[in-house]
């Protein structure tokens, strides 16, 4: 992450200054490029940043379809455990075809509160910047400083995007779920404008999420509220940010 770690030099000065009054995000969502009207019921209101970011188990979906098509995996050097780990030989076993090791996943898998690490799980828990729910809503914001790209993939997926992969492990709640970004305008037109229009494009979406049906997905496409800069926000609510996690 660096000293210029965006959690802790973006994120977390201008959610220190706004979480106490989460009206306030309501002025942050109209500052967004889709220009959408969102009407939140904050009568309830948890936000998690920081050192303190909400870890998200994957969609349980997602888990079943990987074992049920263990062959569309993308298949890491020991299957992304140490030779020596008892994972090693599960694994083994189960991507050279051992029916039995096979059944056992498929049993394991379907159980509730599933791991986050486990021999038969490909997909850990993912981690957005930040994470509100209120009574409505659960809204997902990816922040972005000094990078120069987005993440696309996973150990086990090759294509499996990070902010769609935030989305899908919440949009089975029955609460109307809402994404964004927050970007230095720096590096904004080099590297990340004209990636946004992804997020509303369904063919995009759809090969993050394998195991999704086509509506499931068209819900995921509206979640997409757009993106917004830390220099306009910064302006708006009178942050100074520090440029380094050691201050100025």
């Amino acid at each position: 992450m660096g000293i210029k770690n965006s959690s802790l030099t973006r994120v977390k000065p201008f959610f220190d200054r706004i979480k106490d009054d989460p009206r306030k995000l309501d002025v942050l969502f109209s500052m967004m490029s889709e220009n959408l009207s969102v009407q939140i019921d904050y009568s309830e209101y948890e936000i998690s940043y920081g050192k303190y970011e909400k870890h998200l188990r994957p969609p349980k979906s997602l888990l079943i379809w990987q074992i049920e098509n263990k062959e569309r995996l993308s298949i890491p050097k020991n299957f992304g455990v140490r030779q020596t780990s008892p994972s090693y030989l599960k694994r083994k076993k189960f991507f050279d075809g051992d029916p039995r090791t096979f059944k056992e996943a498929q049993a394991l898998i379907q159980k509730d509160n599933v791991p986050a690490r486990e021999w038969y799980v490909f997909e850990g828990y993912t981690v957005p910047d930040v994470f509100i729910e209120t009574r409505s809503h659960i809204i997902i914001g990816e922040a972005k400083r000094t990078e120069s790209k987005l993440t696309t993939k996973t150990t086990w997926l090759g294509e499996r995007d990070q902010l769609v992969r935030h989305i899908d492990s919440v949009i089975d709640s029955s609460k109307q779920v809402l994404s964004f970004f927050l970007f230095s305008k720096l590096d904004f037109d080099t590297h990340f404008s004209q990636k946004m229009n992804n997020y509303k494009n369904t063919e995009y979406l759809k090969r993050s999420l394998p195991h999704r049906n086509y509506s499931i997905i068209e819900r995921i496409a509206k979640t997409f509220i757009g993106y917004t800069f830390w220099e306009d926000v910064g302006k708006v609510f009178s942050i100074e940010y520090p440029d380094t996690i050691y201050g100025k």
